[in-house]
């Protein structure tokens, strides 16, 4: 009898089985569903990889921007040590503000005769050669 019950037992075993085994259209289902979900993930790594290195870049390029206002900065700094220097300021009270000392004289020089100089100057440069202007150097002086 035990050993009747026992085949017994296997072939209701198997029944279940074969009752609980998936269809393969479930199955198929369920494979599909996993690949999309796997081409999503890959997709989403994928867009997460390419916006860390645009971060980069950016990171980078700020980066030496830094690092030029640094330098900069520096001499900046330098600059401004030099410019409370009593040199400096006599230098730029004279260019500047017309300022001279005792004995001196100044003159004052208006922008349009020094560019109107300039530009002769580069009219006269172009159209004269130049054994010309030594002649008329050595000839005429200054």
């Amino acid at each position: 009898m035990a050993i009747i019950q026992f085949k017994e037992s296997r072939k209701a075993q198997s029944k279940i089985t074969e009752q609980s085994r998936t269809p393969k259209a479930v199955r198929l289902g369920l494979q599909i569903v996993f690949i999309i979900t796997s081409f999503f993930l890959l997709y989403n790594v994928a867009k997460s990889i390419y916006q860390t290195n645009f971060k980069l870049q950016i990171l980078q390029q700020a980066e030496k921007e830094v690092e030029g206002l640094r330098l900069e900065n520096i001499d900046l700094v330098m600059e401004s040590d030099r410019v409370i220097e009593d040199e400096y300021i006599e230098a730029e009270a004279r260019n500047r503000l017309n300022y001279g000392l005792d004995g001196e004289i100044q003159l004052v020089i208006p922008d349009e005769l020094v560019n109107a100089e300039l530009e002769e100057d580069l009219v006269h440069a172009d159209s004269r050669s130049v054994l010309q202007e030594w002649l008329d150097f050595l000839v005429i002086g200054l």
